[in-house]
């Protein structure tokens, strides 16, 4: 529904941008159109850019240090393109939000990963940072800045500082690559900033629970918060799924049972009853025993060879005593009994059957969640840089939070120290700096692939020109034009394929 009406807008906003051009609305104010994409210009910041740019010492070193930074990208980008074809090629994924076009774009409030008010501060710097820099590089080169402007789409999309493409085109090699790379190192500048804002504001981030059991969704007249930790079953600590499991499986099904529960706002007990409906099946999983014996999405487990299951506990307990081979009988609340013969478990040398249970304590929906782990990983992030796995988990890692990063901080951690009575500045400066970082850190990676129009596909060019020339290749420039060409090609057309693969076995 929310993509049919972004849909509707944007075609809305196209046909008025189309009469507005017609009328010569667009032309009068400076405003040039391609299709649906405005470039809007203006002579503001021209002053500014002039008085920055004079320290050009300064200036041609930042932008040569940024050579340096964008060939690492460079390298690491094209190394990720390649990994992605392969896996989209041996493993096609299923269709996810981490498949959908609509989180391809790092478009605030169109990409569902990014928080509206977060990404929008962050995309603006991210423009203003990039842009700028173009510019004031170009004046430190002897090059003329037309314009400086913006890109939109219903919604801005880019920045630009607009140079004299003839001037620029006919630049020597070196001051196009500094005019090029400036952009790139200012992104990366500005994301080593807030990166350390973000990590030096973690120790002032405390979980508001050591548990790692969370209530996600309960009845409503239990009066029960959304995100709220349990602790205690019976006055017994349940702060791990272990320690969980050893005190359900004491509990029999309709007995009454305290809970404690702990949140933001503090602690609340109630009394319920335990659910006696057995373990209610939530997915079961193509080409397992439990697919070739019928089970289906949705079944309840009361009994498994004569051994009563009241819930989650007793089934994961009962399947962590089976075996590989096992042949286990297994009655449902419907009345249907069912017979089928164990595999081995893909990890661990015990029986499979191949579902996934609801987790659940009597009408409470549980899962399992480590604020304390998180906060150990995101803390302990910066010093594993010196791997790869490193820089792929700061480079995914809005995409690995569960529920969105912004809201797991402000759900599962309050702020301590001297931001104990400051929690929604503490929580602005928190997200804010990590958006700000993030969406300069990719935006300057993703700069660096070696793809027309792209930042890096422009120093591609010319370094490449620069290597066939020392190499005596004749048509040295026609030639590196060509290899960027069909470079350009593959990486779009890498990212064209895995939109489209997870799709199309939907299609069809």
């Amino acid at each position: 529904m929310i993509e049919k009406i972004a849909l509707i807008t944007f075609g809305v906003y196209w046909v008025l941008v189309e009469v507005l051009k017609k009328k010569g609305v667009l032309e009068r104010y400076s405003i040039t159109s391609y299709g649906p994409i405005l470039m809007i210009r203006t002579q503001k910041g021209m002053e500014a850019l002039e008085r920055l740019s004079r320290p050009k010492s300064f200036w041609r070193g930042f932008s040569s240090v940024g050579l340096v930074f964008m060939l690492f990208a460079m390298t690491l980008m094209l190394f990720l393109v390649f990994l992605m074809d392969y896996r989209v090629i041996t493993s096609p994924p299923e269709p996810s939000p981490l498949t959908a076009p609509r989180n391809v774009l790092l478009l605030p409030g169109v990409n569902q990963f990014i928080p509206l008010w977060y990404g929008l501060i962050g995309l603006v710097i991210t423009l203003i940072a990039h842009e700028f820099s173009h510019g004031v590089l170009c004046r430190v080169e002897g090059i003329k800045v037309r314009a400086l402007g913006l890109l939109v789409a219903l919604v801005p999309i880019g920045g630009f500082a607009e140079p004299d493409e003839e001037e620029l085109n006919s630049a020597e090699k070196w001051k196009k690559i500094r005019v090029f790379t400036a952009g790139i190192m200012s992104n990366f500048l500005v994301a080593l900033i807030f990166f350390a804002i973000f990590f030096s504001s973690l120790s002032f981030l405390a979980p508001v629970s050591s548990s790692e059991i969370v209530v996600y969704d309960a009845p409503q007249d239990l009066g029960i918060r959304g995100n709220m930790f349990l602790e205690e079953i019976n006055g017994k600590r349940v702060m791990n799924i272990e320690e969980l499991i050893e005190v359900l499986s004491e509990v029999k099904g309709g007995e009454e049972v305290n809970v404690k529960l702990v949140d933001r706002e503090g602690e609340i007990e109630i009394s319920t009853l335990l659910s006696s409906e057995g373990a209610k099946i939530m997915r079961v999983w193509d080409g397992t025993p439990a697919e070739k014996a019928g089970l289906k999405d949705g079944d309840v487990i009361i009994s498994m060879n004569g051994e009563r299951i009241n819930n989650f506990a007793d089934f994961y307990t009962f399947m962590k005593g089976s075996s590989p081979g096992e042949e286990v009988r297994i009655k449902l609340s419907d009345g249907r009994e069912v017979v089928t013969v164990l595999e081995k478990h893909p990890k661990k040398d015990i029986g499979f059957l191949g579902v996934s249970v609801e987790m659940s304590v009597g009408p409470l929906k549980i899962s399992t969640f480590s604020p304390s782990s998180l906060l150990k990983t995101l803390k302990s992030l910066p010093f594993s840089l010196n791997s790869l796995e490193g820089w792929f988990t700061l480079i995914s890692l809005p995409f690995l939070a569960i529920g969105g990063f912004t809201s797991i901080l402000t759900s599962y951690f309050l702020p301590s120290g001297i931001f104990s009575s400051h929690e929604i500045l503490f929580f602005f400066i928190l997200n804010s700096s990590f958006w700000i970082a993030w969406i300069n850190f990719y935006a300057g990676l993703f700069n660096s692939l070696p793809a027309v129009p792209l930042d890096g596909g422009h120093v591609f060019k010319e370094l490449l020109s620069s290597l066939f020339n020392s190499l005596g290749i004749s048509n040295a420039k026609d030639l590196s034009s060509k290899f960027s060409s069909l470079i350009t090609l593959y990486i779009f057309a890498s990212f064209l394929l895995a939109i489209l693969i997870p799709h199309i076995s939907q299609w069809f």
